[in-house]
């Protein structure tokens, strides 16, 4: 079932399964999406979203790999940034991934 893209970036988000860690060919075409990189890049950097137990959790995660499939330059930086963050384990173990592609 192709995905939809509606208003809302998160609702385009919260339909796609998650694949695996560290295995981008277990990942959604983000690319079919055509999200917008600014709302990606400021949803990425919200990683305390990770930590919870919400569905809100998978949302950066997304958002890192949707950065990398479109190979948004301009997110580079930002993203490079979260390595800093004591509680940011997720990043750490999925945006590697992410930035190479």
């Amino acid at each position: 079932m192709p995905i939809q893209r509606s208003e809302s970036l998160s609702a385009n988000l919260y339909q796609l399964p998650l694949g695996k860690i560290g295995q981008p060919a277990t990942w959604p075409d983000y690319t079919a999406l055509a999200l917008p990189v600014d709302e990606l890049i400021t949803l990425a950097l919200k990683v305390g979203l990770c930590l919870s137990s919400s569905a809100d959790a998978c949302l950066p995660v997304h958002a890192w790999r949707s950065l990398g499939q479109q190979r948004a330059t301009a997110a580079i930086a930002p993203l490079i940034s979260l390595l800093s963050f004591p509680r940011s384990q997720q990043f750490i173990k999925s945006c590697p991934t992410s930035l190479t592609l």
